[in-house]
C-alpha cells in the first residue's frame, strides 16, 4: 500500500458558485416575504403575490393581492394593494381595492382610500378616510333606489310627518 498517491488532489470547491443560479419562480399561490429586524430597503417594491413585509422600507409598494405589514415593520411608503393589514408602523397613504385593517398595536399616519376599513381597539390612526369604492359603487340596487329618492324629494330624508291627530 503506497504512502504517496500519484493522483492529484482536487481543488477545493467554493461554497458559493460564481455562476449565476437559475431564478426561483413562484406561482401566484406562493406568498412573498421580506423580513429582517435590521433589514432596510430603499426603493420601490412590486409583487403579484400575497406579500408580508417585516422590515424597514422607504419607497412605494404595489401589491396585486393582500399585503401584510408585520409587527416589526417600519414603512415610509405610498401603498397600493388589493388589501392591507397593518400590524407595524406605516407613514404614508394607502390605496386598497378591498380592505385596510389596522390591528391592535398597528400604527398608520396617512390617508386611507378603501371601500372597507377596520381600525381595532388599541390601533393608532392619524389621517383621513375615503371609502368610495370605484369597483362596486351602485352594486346594491336598494341603496341606489333610496339615494335616487332622496335626490328627487324636496324634503330632507327621514323628516317624518306627525301622523297623530
Amino acid at each position: 500500500m503506497p504512502v504517496f498517491s500519484s493522483k492529484k488532489p482536487e481543488a477545493p470547491q467554493p461554497a458559493f458558485s460564481s455562476q449565476p443560479s437559475e431564478p426561483v419562480v413562484h406561482g401566484s399561490s406562493q406568498p412573498s416575504a421580506i423580513s429582517g429586524r435590521t433589514l432596510t430597503l430603499k426603493g420601490n417594491i412590486h409583487s403579484d403575490d400575497e406579500t408580508t413585509i417585516d422590515a424597514r422600507v422607504e419607497g412605494n409598494i404595489t401589491v396585486k393581492k393582500k399585503l401584510t405589514i408585520g409587527r416589526n415593520a417600519v414603512l415610509q411608503s405610498e401603498i397600493d394593494a388589493f388589501g392591507v393589514i397593518i400590524q407595524g408602523k406605516v407613514t404614508g397613504n394607502i390605496k386598497a381595492r378591498n380592505l385596510v385593517e389596522i390591528v391592535s398595536g398597528g400604527h398608520l399616519q396617512g390617508n386611507i382610500q378603501a371601500p372597507k376599513v377596520i381600525i381595532a381597539d388599541g390601533a393608532y390612526f392619524e389621517g383621513n378616510v375615503d371609502m368610495k369604492n370605484r369597483e362596486t359603487t351602485g352594486s346594491n340596487p336598494d341603496s341606489q333606489a333610496v339615494a335616487d329618492q332622496v335626490k328627487e324629494s324636496k324634503e330632507p330624508p327621514f323628516a317624518g310627518k306627525n301622523t297623530k291627530k
